[in-house]
């Protein structure tokens, strides 16, 4: 907390948002959502996409603010466009469907989970391989699901390794 708190007073914005962390959780401080807040804006105004992607996650789960999707959604966009792959990969998670005051969008699901997969996030690669199993967005192509789903299993998840059972 020491540490993260100096340099987030210095105005850095990797301290911001670590010290938002902290006061989230209440790690090395007493837990204080108010002050977690002023400090993921204080990074947010330098748009640090880390504390993009945790305003996005603050509002998608209700923590400390009002629980909204579409809000959610616009702070992922946000540390998407600037690379972020777990935000790329919940972006793409919301345009497959089924969330509410969220317009259903197959493509750009696709185009954000590739993104994603294609810079290691395995949680966006079993997704795609989810996708071309069921044919969600995509004509169905067990090869192409093989695939994702063969590189998320030899990292050891469990999920894949079942997906490639269905397969075979």
């Amino acid at each position: 907390f020491y540490w993260f708190e100096k340099s987030a007073k210095l105005e850095n914005p990797k301290g911001q948002t670590a010290l938002a962390i902290c006061y989230l959780k209440g790690e090395g401080v007493e837990k204080n959502e108010k002050l977690a807040l002023e400090w993921l804006r204080k990074a947010i105004e330098q748009k640090h996409a880390k504390a993009e992607l945790l305003m996005g996650t603050l509002y998608q789960l209700g923590w400390g603010v009002n629980q909204s999707d579409s809000e959610a959604k616009i702070w992922y966009e946000k540390a998407a466009f600037q690379g972020n792959r777990r935000a790329q990969y919940f972006v793409g998670i919301y345009y497959l469907g089924g969330y509410e005051g969220i317009e259903e969008n197959k493509e750009k699901a696709l185009e954000y989970l590739n993104k994603s997969a294609l810079q290691g996030d395995e949680i966006a690669q079993y997704q795609l391989g989810k996708c071309y199993e069921e044919g969600d967005g995509v004509v169905r192509d067990y090869q192409k699901a093989k695939s994702w789903y063969l590189i998320v299993a030899h990292q050891g998840d469990s999920d894949a390794q079942a997906g490639l059972g269905d397969i075979y």
